[in-house]
């Protein structure tokens, strides 16, 4: 019995580990992201994003994009901050507006 309660702890203990690890390398993106250049960074706000499962399927749209080297969604702000190859971003807003809402999401506006 005591030998299962170790293995338990020690598979909570490692899960703890994990979940530090990923939030360390969160904050290193947003880092990398903030020192890109201004010029190719866009903010898109979007509606309707409930969970996890949002954020991820945004991501992963916005990843297949032409011209987007980066893609982190804000689930608490409802944001999508994007880093782009080309400082011309303007040029691609019927693009994230269509990726958007053919996902589901609402598009509400370039910040």
């Amino acid at each position: 019995m005591k030998i299962i309660v170790f293995f338990c702890c020690l598979f909570l203990l490692n899960l703890n580990i994990c979940a530090m690890g990923e939030t360390s390398r969160s904050i290193s993106n947003a880092t990398i992201s903030s020192t890109t250049s201004r010029a190719n960074t866009v903010i898109v706000q979007v509606s309707g994003m409930h969970c996890e499962g949002c954020v991820y399927k945004l991501e992963k749209a916005f990843a297949k994009l032409k011209n987007v080297k980066e893609c982190k969604v804000d689930l608490d702000t409802q944001q999508i901050h994007l880093v782009m190859s080309e400082s011309n971003s303007s040029a691609h807003i019927d693009r994230f507006k269509s990726t958007i809402e053919d996902n589901g999401y609402q598009f509400v506006s370039i910040l």
